[in-house]
C-alpha cells in the first residue's frame, strides 16, 4: 500500500482540515465552496472514490473506516490487490462511502449523502463533449490521459480546480532526468529500493552510476 494514502488519512484522523495533492491546482477558493463533512472528487463511471481532494472535520466516520481497513491490510488480516481490487486509497475511500453512505452512482443517494454533510465534487476530462467551452482556457491545452481531469462542483457545472500532470506512469518506472527513480533492471532491487526509500529505511545505498541498489544485508532478509 502507499504511504501516502495512509499519511492523508492520519492528518485528517487527528486535525482534520483540507488535503490536496500538490498536482493539483485551484481556480477558485474552496473554503467557501465545502460544506460540513468530507469533501471528495468521484468518478461516478467506476466504484473508485478519487482521494486526491479530502475535507474533514477531525475524527470522521469515513476516515476512521478507510484507517481501519488499512490496518487490516498491514497486519495481513486482509488482501488487497491493486490490479483486481484498484488503486489504495480510492478503492479504499470508495468502498468507505457505499458502505456508510450507499452507491454513489445513485441520484437518490447522492442527494442523501449532501443533507448529511457529505459533498461529492466530480471529475471531469479536458476533453469531454460536455466540457468543450473548457478548451478556451490556455493553461488546459495539450493535456491528455488519465490525470487529464477537471474538479467540478456537481451542483452548478463550476470548474473548482484541474490536475496540472500532464503524464501519468507507473511509479516503477524511471523518470527522465531524475536518477533516484532509474533503478537497476533487477526487480526485486528496484522494488526493495522504492519500498526502503519511502518507509525510510536505512538500508539502501547509491553506486557510482547514480542508481540506488538494495544492500546485501536487505537482499538476504528477503
Amino acid at each position: 500500500m502507499y504511504r501516502s494514502d495512509v499519511c492523508r488519512l492520519a492528518q485528517l484522523y487527528f486535525h482534520g482540515g483540507l488535503y490536496m495533492d500538490n498536482d493539483i491546482e485551484l481556480l477558485v477558493p474552496l473554503g467557501p465552496r465545502l460544506r460540513p463533512g468530507v469533501t471528495c472528487n468521484v468518478d461516478y463511471r467506476i466504484n473508485d472514490a478519487n482521494n486526491a481532494i479530502l475535507a474533514a472535520p477531525p475524527r470522521h466516520k469515513i476516515v476512521v473506516y478507510c484507517l481501519k481497513i488499512f490496518d487490516q491490510i498491514a497486519r495481513g488480516a486482509r488482501m488487497h490487490d491493486p490490479k483486481h481490487n484498484g488503486y489504495y486509497g480510492p478503492a479504499i475511500l470508495g468502498e468507505a462511502i457505499r458502505k456508510l453512505y450507499g452507491s454513489y452512482q445513485s441520484e437518490v443517494n447522492r442527494a442523501a449523502m449532501i443533507s448529511s454533510g457529505l459533498q461529492l465534487l466530480v471529475e471531469r476530462s479536458y476533453f469531454s463533449s460536455n466540457n468543450k467551452t473548457l478548451l478556451t482556457q490556455p493553461h488546459l491545452r495539450g493535456r491528455r490521459g488519465p490525470c487529464g481531469m477537471n474538479i467540478v462542483n456537481e451542483s452548478d457545472g463550476e470548474v473548482l480546480a484541474f490536475s496540472r500532470v500532464k503524464k501519468y506512469s507507473h511509479p516503477l518506472e524511471p523518470c527522465s532526468g531524475a536518477h533516484f527513480w532509474r533503478l537497476p533492471d533487477h526487480t526485486p532491487d528496484r522494488l526493495a529500493c522504492i519500498v526502503e526509500r519511502a518507509l525510510g529505511h536505512p538500508h539502501f545505498r547509491r553506486g557510482r552510476d547514480g542508481n540506488f541498489t538494495a544492500s546485501p544485508k536487505m537482499r538476504l532478509r528477503r
